[in-house]
């Protein structure tokens, strides 16, 4: 008699649930999953870095995901206060690593143009094709490969030798206190 009790208690109370958010006009639901969306951006950074970045306010953001085998590329850019930017600095593990990128990192994200390579960058703006993360001069940057054949997670020396990329870059700005989050996966 209780599991029948529950049951429609549980059945009321969705159908309740499901007219209110019906009746709620677009304009609310549109900020109230908005909002979700990006807390949960910030969160899903926030675990990667180890360091809470929630009260960084999102300028850009794109998410390419999805279809076959999830390949597609995320683009977070964010802005910290100087005070916050101190603090998450201060938060960082030995695993940062200070500028300059490396050569295959610098490669990946500005491209190279030489008399025997050319290489765009990885993430463009459409309209310019220029790098989405401007050139930086000063910070801090924290890499890890997720490609299977990757032994050293750490290690970018082997990211052009593969026919696939599986990577996560997150790269601190010291001079403009801005954060890009990268996630690049084919």
């Amino acid at each position: 008699m209780k599991r029948k009790r529950i049951f429609s208690i549980s059945c009321a109370m969705a159908f309740f649930l499901a007219l209110i958010f019906v009746s709620v006009p677009e304009k609310v639901k549109a900020v109230f999953f908005d909002q979700i969306s990006v807390d949960d951006t910030k969160t899903r950074i926030s675990n990667f870095m180890g360091i809470d970045i929630r009260s960084c306010q999102i300028l850009q953001e794109s998410d390419s995901h999805g279809g076959f085998l999830g390949d597609g590329q995320t683009f977070v850019e964010l802005q910290a206060t100087k005070v916050e930017f101190h603090r998450i600095v201060g938060e960082m593990t030995k695993e940062w690593k200070d500028f300059p990128l490396t050569e295959n990192l610098s490669k990946a994200i500005y491209g190279k143009k030489t008399k025997t390579e050319q290489r765009m960058p990885l993430l463009v703006d459409e309209k310019t094709e220029n790098s989405l993360i401007p050139v930086i001069g000063d910070g801090y940057y924290y890499f890890e490969d997720r490609n299977e054949l990757s032994s050293d997670s750490a290690d970018d020396s082997h990211l052009f030798e593969r026919n696939s990329w599986n990577f996560t870059l997150v790269i601190l700005d010291r001079e403009t206190y801005r954060i890009y989050y990268v996630e690049y996966d084919t």
